[in-house]
C-alpha cells in the first residue's frame, strides 16, 4: 500500500449471516411497505421490530387471480395447507359451508383487504380450515 489504510476482514459465516438478513422474497422498496403493513396486523402487534423483521424475511409472496381459492375449508396441515395469509393487495371473501346445509351455497363470513389475515388457527395447532378464502380481485398475499 502506498498510503496508510484500514482493511476489514469478514469470515464466511459472518458474511452468510449478514447476507441472510436481507429479504429473499421482496425487493428493497417493498420491504418498507411490507414492514409497515406487518406492523398494522393486530396479531403481530406484540412483536418487536427485530421479530417483525424476521417474520418479514420468512414470508413468501403468492398471487391469485379473481375466483381462485387461496385456501379451502376442511384442508389440514397434512394436506400441505398450514399457511397464514396476510392480504398485501386486493380483496378476498371468507366463506363457509355448514355440514348440514342442504342445497344452499356457502355463506359469506367476511371480506378481507390489505392488512387483514386468514389462517391463524393453522399456526396455533393442527386444525382443519374452518372456512375457505376466495380471491374477489387480483390478490397478493404474504404467506407464513
Amino acid at each position: 500500500a502506498r498510503a496508510p489504510g484500514l482493511v476489514w476482514g469478514l469470515d464466511r459465516y459472518a458474511f452468510r449471516t449478514v447476507q441472510s438478513l436481507g429479504s429473499l422474497h421482496y425487493a428493497p422498496q417493498e420491504n418498507t411497505k411490507l414492514a409497515r403493513l406487518l406492523a398494522s396486523v393486530d396479531i403481530l402487534e406484540p412483536l418487536s421490530y427485530d421479530e417483525l423483521r424476521r417474520v418479514r424475511d420468512a414470508l413468501e409472496e403468492r398471487a391469485f387471480g379473481i375466483g381462485d381459492f387461496v385456501a379451502k375449508q376442511g384442508e389440514t396441515p397434512e394436506d400441505g395447507d398450514d399457511a397464514l395469509f396476510i392480504v398485501v393487495e386486493g380483496r378476498a371473501r371468507v366463506v363457509r359451508s355448514a355440514p348440514d346445509q342442504a342445497g344452499g351455497g356457502p355463506a359469506d363470513i367476511a371480506t378481507l383487504e390489505a392488512g387483514q389475515y386468514f389462517g391463524e388457527r393453522e399456526l396455533l395447532g393442527r386444525h382443519a380450515r374452518a372456512a375457505s378464502l376466495i380471491a374477489v380481485t387480483d390478490l397478493r398475499c404474504a404467506c407464513l
